[in-house]
């Protein structure tokens, strides 16, 4: 089988994918390297909730498990990660975000208190 359009597709990785990749060197120089930000997700499952209630709101359990996670992730603040000598990350938080389920909700308000 063959076709016009096999020839453009292209498996090689393109290292500039995005755009943001650096110049490439003069001569006589050495190669940049890229800098970018790192981005971690975390997600995060809600604690034990009451399937015999209509709303499956968190029960006690629940509750205190999502304060337990919000104590981990508060102890992780703040933190280095060494990736290599020249690079360490240091873990910030930028929000919190949740589905609008009562369950998923009262676990993200229980985190972000702490």
């Amino acid at each position: 089988w063959a076709s016009d359009t096999c020839g453009l597709w292209q498996r090689e990785w393109q290292p500039d994918w995005d755009g943001r990749a650096p110049p490439p060197p003069k001569e006589g120089e050495e190669k940049m390297k890229s800098q970018g930000r790192v981005r971690h997700l975390f997600f995060i499952r809600h604690g034990q909730y009451d399937l015999e209630s209509d709303e499956k709101g968190l029960t006690a359990l629940g509750k205190e498990q999502s304060r337990l996670l919000a104590l981990r992730l508060k102890a992780m603040m703040g933190q280095v990660l060494q990736e290599n000598p020249k690079r360490a990350i240091e873990i910030k938080f930028a929000g919190v975000w949740s589905s609008d389920v009562l369950r998923a909700r009262q676990t993200a308000e229980i985190i972000s208190e702490h």
